[in-house]
């Protein structure tokens, strides 16, 4: 039988991708309009994303997130958005990157490009998955806040009702978003409980739409974050 792996071994990158990972990014941003080239490149950095916080951090260290803010909203091929976005969505899992997300104004951006591909919605969800996760962290939350985020993340869950992945996304948002006192003033109101009831109902049998629209229902209601564990 396998012993299972401890967290610091789970994390261990090997000497290959610490060699070859500068290379990757390097040339990520190299071949950004040519989708051919750029394709396979980012798509080998998403999985290896995928592997351990060892792997992002290995990424990150090579600039990976400043680059992907830069040139999000300059991608043109649809794919490669896509998989670009996968990549940003697993590097905001980790705090540095949320930093970054924003100091370099990925909020904006983020939603600017949201509103470009509205009616796409397997664009939207890896972009709302990057929201989700920049969303862990404050100043983010407090920049969500005073942008028109909400509105459209509602729009998308009324507009989508039908598709579960886009419930799912839209209330993982709504639920980091709660957490700011003044994003939570916005969805104590009959419309966003009804969005979120109905999406839970749509899908009895979905258990990411149960989990989220549960933990959007928990953090709407509650009163004060400083009291959160």
């Amino acid at each position: 039988m396998l012993e299972q792996s401890s967290e610091s071994e789970s994390n261990m990158v090997d000497e290959d991708f610490e060699k070859e990972a500068e290379q990757l990014i390097d040339r990520m941003e190299e071949h950004m309009h040519s989708p051919p080239d750029f394709l396979p490149i980012v798509e080998k950095l998403w999985n290896a994303s995928e592997l351990s916080k060892g792997h992002r951090i290995e990424i990150m260290r090579y600039g990976a997130t400043r680059k992907l803010c830069s040139m999000l909203p300059i991608i043109s091929d649809r794919q490669c958005l896509i998989v670009a976005c996968k990549l940003l969505e697993n590097l905001c899992l980790d705090d540095d990157s949320q930093i970054l997300f924003c100091q370099l104004s990925g909020m904006d951006k983020i939603l600017k490009l949201m509103r470009n591909y509205a009616e796409d919605y397997e664009v939207l969800v890896p972009m709302l998955s990057i929201l989700t996760n920049a969303l862990l962290l404050e100043k983010n939350r407090q920049n969500f806040a005073k942008s028109d985020g909400l509105d459209f993340v509602l729009e998308s869950m009324e507009r989508f009702k039908s598709i579960a992945i886009m419930q799912e996304k839209c209330c993982a948002v709504i639920s980091n978003s709660a957490r700011e006192m003044e994003v939570r003033k916005k969805l104590g109101n009959e419309k966003v409980i009804s969005l979120v009831h109905e999406a839970m109902k749509g899908f009895p049998e979905d258990r990411g739409v149960l989990q989220h629209t549960c933990h959007a229902f928990m953090n709407i209601a509650f009163e004060d974050d400083k009291r959160r564990d």
